[in-house]
């Protein structure tokens, strides 16, 4: 199979980088400001209006289980995402990235413009609490395409692929999240707690006006002779080996989505309503979640360049096992931070090594075909926290159990995946 060259500058790479990145950014922010939002939006809607800092002595577990039960029913709408993914494939990767960006901004701005509800009135009230629950499953089904890192891995070359596809990463996990959240929702309102991303949105369709399409899809376009690829005969086309690597991703990514529900559901209470530390403490321990999100994207990129793919993920499943369960032994935030490292180092090994192991012809199909089927983490994740809250009030079970929950992915280093590091894309797909 002959190999393509793209000859993209640096400077243009530099821009893709920065742009993809800024896409990713507001993926991240919006799929991580849920920890901050979460005890303003039970304030809301259970409870009558009091001081934030008051709420989280009277919120009670029970609260938070129920919340979560409504988190995990309306994130089967995330079920859609592959009609997003699938669009790049159809009309290209411009465009699926501006339908990408249409499906965060504007449910997040619908969000930020809707008038806070009347605690008192129960029928507003729980009208309003579905609205946004409807607005709040859009906005994460399209933070889950991770659409944002094909057209990197189309056009870097294939010793930096890893490299510039941790830097996005990297970008897209600056904890804003942190930065602005308590700010935002002091003033604001937390509704604005996604509101905000709009602005960013508008920043990022102007420069999507600069992007150009890949050469890798404009290829295998005129291959078919500009026929428009269908999501049947994207399906089609898949053989058995992409069919293995579907079942392979969609069980680790589903078993990565409940570790992080784990960690963003249960942080927040825990450290807030279980340890009774104040919002700001949280702010801080939340913070540095945030910086060690980054060190493990960075990390990624590092380990997979040096190492490989495969060694990478061993060190990542270890150390999130780990993590986990001694945070429920210990409780203490290092372990947290900890969790959220090996967490971002995992997530790193999954958007490279899928975005790189399909072909180019329906990569994107592939890829929310994947992240489809992981959605089942994103439904069982906040509704397994709703019962092992309830259950276990104290929270060192929840812990423990997330630890015993991501052995599971040991079942993508039994296979022995192929390696592809530092192998073109054309090479790839002929050898795996």
């Amino acid at each position: 199979m002959s190999e393509i060259t793209t000859g993209r500058s640096n400077g243009y790479m530099t821009f893709l980088i920065v742009f993809m990145g800024l896409v990713a950014l507001i993926d991240q922010y919006l799929n991580l400001i849920e920890s901050t939002a979460i005890p303003y939006i039970v304030e809301e809607f259970w409870l009558t209006p009091i001081q934030i800092q008051t709420i989280l002595t009277k919120l009670g577990q029970s609260t938070i289980s129920q919340f979560t039960f409504w988190q995990g029913i309306y994130s089967i709408i995330t079920f859609a995402v592959f009609l997003i993914n699938w669009s790049s494939d159809a009309i290209g990767r411009k465009k699926g990235i501006i339908i990408l960006l249409l499906f965060m901004g504007i449910p997040a701005l619908i969000v930020g413009l809707t008038p806070p509800t009347q605690i008192l009135d129960s029928l507003t009230s729980n009208l309003a609490f579905h609205w946004f629950m409807l607005l709040y499953g859009i906005i994460i089904m399209a933070t889950l395409s991770n659409l944002w890192e094909v057209p990197i891995t189309e056009e870097a070359p294939p010793k930096r692929r890893a490299l510039y596809g941790t830097i996005t990463f990297f970008i897209g996990l600056i904890p804003l999240y942190s930065f602005l959240g308590p700010v935002i929702a002091r003033t604001l309102g937390w509704r604005w707690l996604y509101g905000i991303m709009f602005f960013f949105m508008i920043g990022a369709l102007i420069l999507s006006y600069f992007m150009k399409e890949t050469e890798r899809w404009k290829m295998e376009h005129e291959k078919r002779g500009g026929e428009f690829l269908t999501f049947k005969a994207c399906v089609e086309k898949m053989t058995g080996t992409d069919t293995m690597y579907i079942i392979v991703f969609s069980i680790v990514y589903c078993i990565w989505n409940i570790g992080l529900k784990f960690a963003l559901i249960g942080g927040g209470s825990y450290y807030m309503i279980v340890k009774g530390v104040s919002v700001e403490t949280w702010s801080r321990i939340y913070l540095i979640v945030g910086l060690n999100t980054i060190i493990g994207a960075i990390l990624a990129g590092v380990l997979m360049e040096k190492l490989g793919r495969n060694k990478t993920l061993t060190i990542g499943t270890i150390g999130s096992v780990i993590s986990f369960i001694v945070l429920g032994f210990t409780g203490l935030p290092v372990f947290l931070w900890l969790v959220a490292l090996f967490l971002a180092l995992l997530l790193g090994w999954i958007m490279i090594y899928s975005s790189e192991i399909f072909p180019t012809e329906y990569r994107g199909t592939c890829i929310g075909i994947v992240n489809t089927f992981s959605r089942i983490g994103y439904v069982v994740g906040p509704l397994l926290s709703s019962v092992l809250i309830a259950m276990f009030p104290t929270m060192e079970i929840f812990w423990i159990a997330g630890g015993l929950i991501m052995l599971t992915f040991l079942v993508a280093i039994l296979i022995k995946p192929y390696e592809t590091k530092h192998k073109t894309l054309e090479t790839i797909q002929s050898e795996r």
